[in-house]
């Protein structure tokens, strides 16, 4: 996981600290590669209700604290365009927070510095994308922050409680 740069949230501002990877680009192939077809995300609260919104009943969707996979591993709301031969999503408007955030890993330290990594995808460093800056932070990802912070504080409950 290669780490593009630290940052912290003051007064409302993405405030960026370090950066590491200068020049990253992002724009969705709808290729499905690694974000969707490698099984579906680990599952906030708020993304189960979301989810119900859409008038599905969690047993359908929800295995342990992740989406169902298909037996071929993809996440069961993947779709593929027969014709474009790109895949959508079915509940793209409900997807959960970790899709909202693919192809990017946020870690938030006890200091409250956030780290952003890139994950696998096809979709990063191209010439069409959108630079992956202060801007693209606080406009694609600040907004999920509190869901980001509860995923991770939920995750790291879990390692306390295996080790103990």
């Amino acid at each position: 996981m290669a780490e593009v740069c630290s940052f912290r949230v003051e007064n409302t501002r993405v405030k960026i600290g370090r950066i590491f990877q200068d020049g990253v680009r992002f724009g969705c192939c709808r290729c499905a590669t690694f974000c969707c077809r490698l099984g579906g995300p680990q599952l906030t609260e708020r993304d189960m209700v979301r989810l119900e919104e859409t008038d599905i009943k969690r047993e359908l969707f929800v295995e342990g604290r992740s989406l169902r996979n298909k037996a071929n591993g993809e996440c069961i709301f993947l779709r593929r365009d027969l014709g474009s031969g790109s895949y959508t999503c079915a509940i793209y408007e409900h997807r959960p927070v970790l899709c909202r955030i693919y192809p990017f890993d946020l870690k938030i330290d006890k200091n409250d510095e956030w780290m952003l990594s890139l994950l696998p995808c096809k979709g990063l460093s191209t010439p069409k994308g959108e630079s992956v800056d202060r801007r693209f932070i606080e406009k694609h990802l600040k907004p999920l922050f509190p869901q980001i912070r509860t995923l991770y504080e939920e995750k790291e409950k879990r390692k306390r409680v295996k080790v103990v």
